[in-house]
């Protein structure tokens, strides 16, 4: 059996790592601000992932890495630099779009 503070001393504990993950300074950035934690289980969802692909030209350049697109269980989330590509590639594609 586990009791029910448990649970509660869990949930305060997490809000906790929210709190600090949006107040650290070491990945403060000028233009975007602190890190917003929207979720009190994002430490155990980090601890999950398993591959992070960057192409590092952009990132050393321009010290930016830009979300293009990722697939999670056969879906795919397309960033808004690719939705812009797709549109422009079909206006000239496709002149009667």
């Amino acid at each position: 059996m586990i009791p029910i503070s448990l649970y509660v001393v869990l949930e305060v504990v997490k809000l906790g790592q929210k709190y600090l993950i949006g107040k650290d300074v070491s990945i403060y950035d000028k233009e975007t601000g602190f890190t917003v934690c929207r979720n009190s289980d994002l430490i155990e969802e980090l601890g999950q992932v398993e591959f992070i692909f960057a192409d590092k030209t952009g990132t050393l350049t321009t010290n930016m890495m830009i979300f293009r697109q990722c697939c999670i269980n056969n879906k795919v989330f397309i960033g808004p630099v690719e939705v812009k590509k797709q549109i422009t590639k079909k206006r000239f594609d496709d002149p009667n779009d």
